[in-house]
């Protein structure tokens, strides 16, 4: 299933422990490893996330490397899930500068209005992280990187 893509960069911006809010620690951890890396990794692309470099929140973290990785990446899968404030303005930040290829991910217990993402590349993913569904959304995503990297 790879395509011409292996040195592309997919970076992938998810809430961290700091901004998940009532999901259990290391939840968005665990939507990376079952459903975004193995998509990332089968599309031949390199993955990043944003757990290589933010842990507990932004402070400390040097913005110029995060707007230089959210320029640079290939795609960015951003998780909307939590709605958080760093994860928009990263979001916008990739908008404002680029028309990159931007794939967005949310969970089912997030009320993001579909109407919202209308003519978005997105997927909706149980809270839950079933294992059977993840196989299934990670094959969704597989499409979406290869049909992006064409």
């Amino acid at each position: 299933m790879k395509n011409n893509s292996s040195n592309k960069e997919c970076l992938t911006v998810l809430p961290t422990d700091y901004h998940g809010q009532g999901y259990t620690k290391g939840h968005f951890k665990q939507v990376y490893e079952a459903l975004i890396k193995p998509a990332i990794l089968k599309a031949g692309m390199k993955p990043t996330s944003s757990y290589d470099f933010v842990t507990d929140g932004i402070e400390g973290v040097d913005r110029t490397f995060i707007i230089d990785k959210l320029m640079s990446a290939a795609v960015v899968i951003f998780d909307l899930s939590t709605e958080h404030y760093d994860i928009v303005t990263g979001l916008k930040i990739r908008q404002a500068f680029d028309n990159k290829p931007t794939i967005f991910l949310k969970d089912d217990q997030t009320l993001i209005k579909e109407t919202d993402l209308k003519g978005l590349d997105y997927i909706t993913y149980p809270a839950a992280c079933d294992s059977t569904q993840m196989e299934k959304l990670s094959l969704k995503l597989l499409f979406l990187l290869l049909n992006m990297n064409k």
